[in-house]
């Protein structure tokens, strides 16, 4: 058997317990095989490489010689993650680079998917190197691919005397994830909502650096306008923005009710503080304005973009699923009538925000006049009651309330507020803006004003009185010629 046997200590790191990309195999042995000449593949070799995938940190385990650990470090992960071995020879300058390593001239190269357990083997191998190479993960995973590294197959124990000819290798895998939330509550158009990205970066072995991460913020471009981003930290501490860049961008390709993208792309000094054995948290910080209502939805949708450590800026990238926060607006409008068919002209209304029992808040419009239909129609898309900072609310106790600060003409100006539910199952009615009609969007509030009751000056209230004092009159008279009869 060949020299290629040999095994120094570092055969730990190529086999992935500390971090890929470090084959740590004796350089004689590596390049005993010239890249132009054929291998003559070994017929009925009984060599073989197991790579047994894991999930957490990498970690350094002294006791690690190459062959199947009783207790493998971290947790076991299930069927789906993909594989290619190559038979290489490493670079001269830089024997621990996969990437550098060169394919060995009619080598033994393969490919497979981990089963239940999480594993697959590779049988019947010639001696070598080998380059190991995570080409997939599971559909429907967050898993980032982790870098390729180097083994030699078959390795010699520490001591010297025995050959281990089937290798088990444990590389590990993280998830990289991202969450959105928004602030929301009470904001109506034209007003500023706050949107937070988490995501964390997947786990990296120590010494390398991941090739490319972005997170990416997608939205309609008709909902919310003056899209910034005002912050980025990694693990609570502020970025320096030579750290990253901000780049805007369109997507047609991306959720339904996106076309516009604001893209935070960490530079080269960037990578490198995310880049971490235990993983980095990167929080993302954005503002927006709210426009007009729409659909009565403003969907805000945020992804991570990442390529792992070894890969180049050309490879596919993994893309997270997006994670999307929703707002809700609708229109509100009164109709002010004399209680039938007459609509009424000239009223004036402010709007608040308020309570079930009209204790008013904040005003939010002022001297909103009813046209010549009657209608009052509020220009701000207002906030939904029911539903804020992305969750239900479970106790519905906002509204908003109309006072009505001008009657209309010869009517009586009502004395209490109008207090309005806005929840979004009120909202029934469709709106028209232009040639376009959204559903549901609008709530119609009925205010009814009466004319005030008083008496007609010379009316019957003054002619009862006056007959009254002729009778008065009347009697006198007869009780006096009466009495000068009687006399």
């Amino acid at each position: 058997m060949a020299n290629a046997i040999k095994k120094t200590a570092a055969i730990a790191l190529a086999a992935g317990l500390t971090f890929a990309g470090s084959a740590g195999f004796a350089a004689q042995d590596a390049f005993a095989q010239d890249p132009a000449t054929p291998v003559v593949q070994e017929q009925g070799s009984n060599f073989s490489l197991t790579v047994q995938k894991r999930e957490g940190a990498w970690e350094q385990n002294e006791n690690y010689e190459g062959g199947e650990l009783a207790t493998p470090p971290g947790e076991a992960l299930a069927a789906g993650f993909k594989f290619k071995i190559e038979q290489v020879t490493p670079d001269a300058d830089d024997i621990n680079n996969a990437a550098k390593a060169t394919l060995v001239q009619g080598g033994h190269t393969d490919e497979g998917t981990t089963g239940d357990s999480g594993s697959i083997k590779f049988d019947n191998l010639p001696e070598g190197v080998y380059r190991v190479t995570e080409t997939g993960v599971p559909e429907g995973s967050n898993y980032v691919p982790g870098p390729a590294f180097l083994v030699t197959v078959p390795v010699t124990k520490k001591d010297g005397t025995e050959v281990i000819n089937d290798v088990v290798v444990y590389p590990k895998n993280t998830e990289t994830t991202v969450e959105k939330s928004v602030k929301d509550a009470d904001k109506n158009s034209g007003d500023t909502v706050e949107y937070t990205i988490n995501a964390n970066a997947p786990v990296v072995p120590e010494g390398n650096v991941l090739t490319s991460f972005e997170v990416q913020d997608a939205f309609k471009k008709s909902e919310l306008t003056d899209v910034k981003v005002t912050k980025v930290e990694v693990d609570g501490v502020a970025l320096e923005t030579s750290d990253y860049e901000v780049v805007d961008g369109q997507i047609t390709d991306g959720p339904a009710d996106a076309d516009t993208t604001k893209t935070v792309k960490f530079t080269e000094a960037g990578l490198q503080k995310i880049s971490k054995q235990q993983g980095a948290k990167v929080t993302v910080y954005l503002t927006a304005t709210l426009e007009q209502v729409g659909d009565g939805e403003v969907v805000n949708n945020a992804r991570t973009i990442v390529r792992g450590p070894n890969s180049n800026s050309t490879d596919k990238p993994k893309e997270t699923p997006w994670d999307e926060v929703k707002t809700y607006l609708g229109k509100l409008r009164l109709l002010k009538t004399d209680g039938g068919e007459t609509k009424l002209k000239g009223a004036k209304f402010d709007l608040h925000r308020c309570d079930a029992n009209g204790e008013l808040g904040d005003k939010i419009e002022e001297g909103v006049e009813s046209d010549e239909n009657g209608l009052v129609n509020f220009n701000k898309s207002l906030h939904v009651t029911d539903y804020e900072d992305d969750a239900e609310v479970a106790e519905v106790t906002k509204r908003y309330c109309a006072v009505e600060t001008k009657a209309p003409e010869g009517y009586q100006k009502l004395r209490k507020p109008i207090v309005i539910e806005f929840t979004r199952a009120d909202r029934t009615e469709n709106l028209t803006v232009g040639n376009v009609t959204y559903e549901k969007v609008q709530k119609t509030e009925t205010v009814v004003n009466t004319k005030p009751l008083l008496p007609s000056t010379g009316g019957m209230g003054i002619l009862i009185v006056a007959l009254a004092g002729l009778a008065i009159i009347g009697g006198g008279a007869y009780a006096a010629r009466r009495n000068s009869q009687s006399a």
